[in-house]
């Protein structure tokens, strides 16, 4: 099904990425982009700033272009 798809990529990407996309041992990718989280709602979720948040999907997006040779998905 297209949620197995999307839970396999983030699972890949998040195996690639696994230093980077995460805060309080939590995996912020799948809940940005999978679960549809703000980036408050993460920050309140982790008990942290939004600052942090931010600032830790911002690497792990660097890095999942690295590895995608840049490549995107758009959603419509």
């Amino acid at each position: 099904t297209e949620a197995d798809l999307i839970q396999n990529w983030a699972n890949i990407l998040f195996e690639n990425n696994r230093d980077i996309d995460r805060l309080n041992d939590q995996r912020l990718i799948l809940g940005k982009y999978v679960f549809g989280a703000s980036d408050e709602e993460l920050a309140q979720t982790l008990g942290c700033k939004t600052v942090s948040v931010r600032v830790k999907l911002m690497r792990a997006r660097e890095r999942i272009k690295k590895l995608t040779g840049g490549v995107h998905y758009e959603t419509e």
